[in-house]
């Protein structure tokens, strides 16, 4: 009897747990299917993150329960839908740029926001029959493109010339060309000049001039840090691409967002800046080659950063240019009052 009793509970068991995933698989296995449309740009990491890690795989798991329409925001066709969805769902402007993935009227943003809202909510609408696709105005003429299911309507990672790089943003990757020579040509000309500077010139200070740089660079540095640290979309204006130089590898520093080493640099200027007034002569000289040397190191740097822009990333940040052109205005300002300051520790060194 006691056997008998066993086979029924697992008899009874068994049953249940069958009905259980018979209701799952009818709730999730329905004849619905889920259509998303994805913004991307080709010289995006983040995007590629996005489609390599949450889109492949949510494709591979729903087959033909989900189509995503991938669309590139740097071909003609790509950036008036893009600036359609803008207009049709009112995306602020802190939350503009790419990877973009929208879905029904919900809008999601970043490589944060995606994988953490999308899966959850596909698995939502499929359970409510799916969805159809986002009221995007002149989709209509994209729709023919979306296969449920299909890996291959996403992008791979691809490789671009330098030329080619140069051509995904061309008014402001020239910009960012013209920008390297006038650094290059201002950091030559310095090191240059100094030595003659050292050869008799005449007194000179520091002056106002530099202070009022490194305030406005430390707004944009300060920006710029709050834009990479919130991993917000950032304002870019009418040229340039910022985002995709916020969101690529160069964007940090040992882990450090650039945004917040510029924030760093900015107020040990000002810092120092403040000694040179305040201070007696030999502080002063001091802090005056202080701010000679962290100007030039901003320079070289800054002459990096804008190397990479055209001929890596593809893309120019306007922010990222006007630091560099305040790292440059610094040198400039400071270079002969450098030459002052060194003459006149060399002469208080040699004096017995």
């Amino acid at each position: 009897m006691n056997r008998t009793l066993v086979k029924r509970w697992i008899i009874g068991l068994a049953v249940a747990g069958a009905l259980a995933l018979g209701l799952q698989q009818s709730a999730l296995g329905n004849t619905g299917v889920v259509h998303a449309v994805f913004f991307y740009s080709p010289t995006c990491p983040h995007c590629h993150d996005v489609i390599e890690d949450v889109l492949k795989p949510l494709l591979e798991q729903y087959r033909e329960q989900l189509a995503i329409i991938a669309v590139n925001v740097r071909e003609p066709h790509g950036q008036a839908l893009y600036q359609a969805a803008v207009g049709r769902f009112e995306i602020p402007e802190d939350r503009l740029g790419v990877p973009t993935l929208i879905v029904v009227d919900q809008v999601l943003v970043g490589a944060a926001e995606i994988p953490q809202r999308f899966p959850p909510l596909v698995k939502q609408l499929l359970m409510q029959g799916g969805s159809g696709m986002p009221a995007i105005p002149g989709l209509d003429d994209t729709t023919q493109d979306a296969h449920p299911g299909a890996e291959k309507d996403l992008p791979d990672k691809q490789r671009f010339g330098v030329f080619e790089k140069i051509a995904l943003d061309p008014i402001g990757n020239s910009i960012a060309i013209v920008m390297l020579v006038i650094m290059a040509t201002a950091l030559a000309h310095t090191l240059i000049s100094f030595s003659t500077y050292l050869k008799g010139a005449p007194q000179h200070a520091i002056g106002w001039p530099v202070p009022a740089i490194s305030v406005l660079g430390l707004g944009i540095a300060g920006y710029m840090g709050y834009v990479e640290s919130a991993q917000v979309t950032a304002v870019c204006g009418p040229v340039g691409d910022c985002n995709t130089v916020q969101q690529s590898e160069y964007a940090e520093l040992f882990g450090i967002p650039l945004g917040i080493l510029g924030i760093g640099g900015y107020l040990l200027i000002l810092g120092a800046w403040l000694l040179t007034r305040f201070t007696a002569s030999r502080l002063a000289a001091l802090s005056t080659l202080a701010i000679f040397g962290m100007a030039l190191g901003g320079t070289l740097f800054s002459l990096y950063l804008t190397f990479l822009e055209p001929f890596v990333i593809g893309a120019t940040c306007a922010w990222c240019l006007g630091s560099a052109l305040c790292m440059t205005l610094l040198l400039l300002f400071t270079r002969k009052a450098a030459a002052t300051a060194f003459e006149e520790i060399r002469l208080r060194s040699a004096c017995p």
